[in-house]
């Protein structure tokens, strides 16, 4: 009929048919927003600081890392600086570096939300929902494009296992706010990862840096049995291919730089998918398509 509107789900289908025609959607966008997010408060970059594990995550393209996947915070005083290294999906050793910058919301910026820079992808939220800084940290990303969205979470840990406390309380905490934790899948971790060697003063140099960072005693943590780094319910030895040296840095302390003599794994960004590309194919034909709307 003349004059009147195509519904939008007409249109966003529309472009869905040309797109996976064309190149294809990636499999992480879903039709419909993203959720309303409440962000943990109070929250302490400078406690936050140090080695993190990923235990746990929705499948994203745009991380090189697939598996024994590790990520080393420092805080600045202005921003998060990240190096994660890890594996690739077939087997190689490879690292991905990144900065957040906090971002203002209702207010004031606030260090709970910040937003990622990295090489080859879109600036994307990085969401603090919960963390005790000490075992677990619960992380939700989303991105919205024209009806769709690119939605990501995560379930980090000082360990390469987290506790089954720490993983019903991430999926809880997403739960409560709507988001769907099924999607969440566990990542590889625990004895063939190549850090295994050096587990034991690996743990004990991140212990001492979080102990500089937050004051305090840190229990030393120790392997659970039987070993299960996806799913041990107590808490484990936690390691990274580089030791955790605590440095000062204009007063803020320096999560570590790479002091590994060895091989160098190379390091990769997540240019070299062609995911970017295709994201912005799909919102060139979203473009496009909206005059459709309108007639």
């Amino acid at each position: 009929m003349r004059g009147a509107s195509l519904p939008y789900a007409v249109v966003v289908a529309g472009v869905v048919a040309v797109a996976e025609g064309l190149f294809g959607i990636p499999e992480f966008l879903e039709l419909g927003g993203c959720a309303n997010v409440t962000l943990m408060e109070d929250f302490d970059p400078v406690k936050y600081q140090g080695l993190w594990f990923d235990v746990a995550s929705v499948p994203n393209e745009y991380q090189v890392t697939k598996q024994c996947i590790s990520q080393n915070y420092t805080w600045t005083g202005n921003e998060m600086r990240v190096l994660g290294r890890g594996l690739s999906a077939d087997g190689m050793k490879v690292r991905q570096g990144m900065y957040m910058v906090p971002e203002e919301v209702d207010g004031p910026a606030d260090p709970a939300h910040m937003t990622v820079y990295m090489d080859g992808m879109p600036e994307s939220p990085y969401e603090v929902i919960s963390t005790d800084y000490t075992t677990y940290s619960c992380v939700y990303s989303c991105l919205e494009y024209f009806g769709f969205r690119a939605e990501f979470f995560w379930l980090f840990s000082r360990t390469p296992w987290v506790s089954s406390w720490a993983r019903e309380t991430c999926q809880q905490d997403l739960e409560d706010m709507g988001i769907d934790h099924t999607k969440m899948l566990d990542i590889l971790q625990g004895e063939t990862c190549p850090y295994n060697s050096r587990l034991d003063a690996i743990l004990e140099e991140n212990r001492k840096f979080m102990m500089q960072n937050m004051g305090g005693r840190i229990p030393v943590a120790t392997a659970p049995s039987p070993t299960d780094f996806s799913r041990a319910d107590e808490r484990g030895r936690a390691a990274n291919e580089e030791p955790i040296s605590p440095r000062k840095t204009t007063g803020v302390n320096s999560a570590p730089k790479d002091e590994d003599p060895g091989t160098d794994p190379a390091v990769t960004g997540a240019a070299e998918t062609p995911t970017a590309t295709r994201l912005l194919c799909l919102l060139a034909l979203s473009v496009a398509l909206l005059p459709v709307v309108a007639r």
